[in-house]
C-alpha cells in the first residue's frame, strides 16, 4: 500500500510539474514578441502604465524612448523578408544587453522598439542613449555575405520630478 500511495504521489508530481511548465509556456507566448524575444507590444505598455503611476506616486523621474529602425523598409526590399527578421532578432538582443536591469525593452511596431527608463535623469543630451544609439551603427551585421548597415533614430520623452527644470 505504501509503494502504491508512493508511485501515486510521484505520479501526481509529475503531472503538476508538467502543467506549471505548459503554464510557463503559455505566459511566454502572452507577454513575449516571437520574433525577437522581447516583450510584446501588450506587455511594454502594461510596464509603461505601472513606471509612470509609480513615477507620478513617488514623484520621480522616467524616461520613456522609442527607437525606430532606419530605412527598414529599404533592408526589406533589397535583402528580403527573412534579412529584415534578421535585423530585429539582432538588434533587439544587442539593445537588451545594453541597457540597466531596471530598464523594460519592448517591440512596440513592425521595426520600432519601445524602452522605458525609471529613474532616468534628465538631460540633454541624454549619453546613455547616445551611446547606445551609435553602438548600434557600430554592430556588424551581415546577411548571405552582403554587410548591412543598420542605424536607428531615437525619440525620448521624460516625466520630470516637480522643481527640475535645468537641462544639463
Amino acid at each position: 500500500a505504501w509503494t502504491y500511495r508512493m508511485e501515486r504521489l510521484k505520479a501526481h508530481g509529475r503531472e503538476l510539474e508538467q502543467q506549471v511548465r505548459e503554464r510557463e509556456a503559455l505566459l511566454q507566448r502572452a507577454t513575449r514578441d516571437a520574433l525577437t524575444g522581447l516583450w510584446n507590444r501588450t506587455a511594454i505598455l502594461e510596464i509603461l502604465a505601472r513606471e509612470v503611476e509609480s513615477a507620478r506616486k513617488v514623484d520621480a523621474s522616467l524616461a520613456i524612448v522609442i527607437i525606430d529602425v532606419d530605412h527598414f523598409k529599404r533592408i526589406n526590399d533589397t535583402h528580403g523578408h527573412l534579412c529584415g527578421d534578421a535585423v530585429l532578432r539582432m538588434l533587439g538582443a544587442q539593445l537588451s544587453a545594453r541597457i540597466r536591469v531596471a530598464d523594460s525593452l519592448g517591440r512596440f511596431g513592425g521595426e520600432e522598439f519601445l524602452l522605458v527608463l525609471p529613474g532616468a535623469p534628465p538631460q540633454r543630451p541624454f549619453l546613455p542613449l547616445e551611446r547606445l544609439r551609435r553602438s548600434i551603427a557600430e554592430i556588424p551585421f551581415s546577411h548571405d555575405g552582403v554587410l548591412i548597415n543598420v542605424t536607428a533614430s531615437f525619440g525620448m520623452a521624460w516625466k520630470i520630478p516637480r522643481g527640475v527644470f535645468n537641462w544639463s
